[in-house]
């Protein structure tokens, strides 16, 4: 049996496209689903196709029997 707490440290996205038409920009965000668990960052308010969670933490305890 193992246990413990993962991290993932959210830095940013390089993305391909916008769905938003100018002079708007995307509010995009993060959203990461582990066993079950999910968890999101923070929107970045018009961060558009190169969004910055600025070392953002997202932490999930993780449990498995053997």
């Amino acid at each position: 049996m193992f246990s413990g707490k993962l991290t993932v440290i959210c830095h940013g996205a390089e993305l391909t496209h916008s769905t938003r038409t100018p002079p708007f920009k995307m509010n995009p965000f993060l959203v990461v689903n582990i066993n079950g668990e999910t968890r999101s960052t923070a929107i970045h308010e018009n961060g558009d196709k190169e969004p910055d969670w600025k070392d953002e933490e997202l932490s999930f305890m993780l449990s498995n029997a053997v």
